[in-house]
């Protein structure tokens, strides 16, 4: 049960660290006067920073999520040969009432470790799927600015609405979390 609490604390610190740290003030204030190409060249930058720290947390949450559905299995077979050890000691008489209780405790015990398991690969999963809508969110403001450098159009498509929508779904992402 430790090592499930542990797992999903630090998965949870690493996750709204890098979801905290996208600031989309610097990336508003940079949006709402984005004429030159240097500044569409920073604010790429910046939201391409931003979306490789997000990933980078995604991908420590999918390995910590591999690490709970390993640790639920192992958890269930454990339970599953306790049981098994359980049958063969009634079967050859050698189960006393206190053994059997103490077996049955302790099964109980590492089933309910394993539900805490799957509870917890469950808010992993609900993390990893509100992370990659803020990256996607990040990956189209950034193909816009790719986009508005790249034309040599002096009327530019606004870029402001695509920060709103990044913060919008950080914002989202954070919400799921409490």
């Amino acid at each position: 049960m430790r090592a499930t609490t542990a797992i999903t604390g630090r998965v949870s610190a690493r996750w709204v660290s890098a979801l905290k740290d996208v600031n989309v003030d610097e990336l508003r204030d940079i949006a709402a006067d984005a004429s030159s190409d240097e500044r569409l060249r920073r604010l790429f930058a910046l939201l391409d920073d931003d979306r490789s720290a997000l990933m980078a947390a995604s991908a420590a949450i999918r390995q910590d999520e591999l690490a709970l559905v390993l640790q639920n299995r192992r958890l269930r077979e454990f339970a599953s040969l306790l049981e098994r050890v359980e049958q063969i000691m009634a079967s050859a008489g050698a189960l006393d009432r206190d053994t059997r209780d103490a077996t049955t405790r302790r099964r109980r015990d590492l089933l309910e470790q394993a539900a805490n398991a799957a509870n917890a690969h469950a808010a992993l999963r609900r993390m990893t799927s509100a992370n990659d809508e803020v990256v996607r969110a990040l990956r189209a403001a950034g193909n816009a600015v790719l986009l508005a450098l790249r034309s040599q159009s002096t009327a530019r498509a606004p870029l402001l609405p695509l920060i709103d929508d990044v913060e919008r779904k950080r914002r989202l992402a954070l919400s799921k979390l409490t």
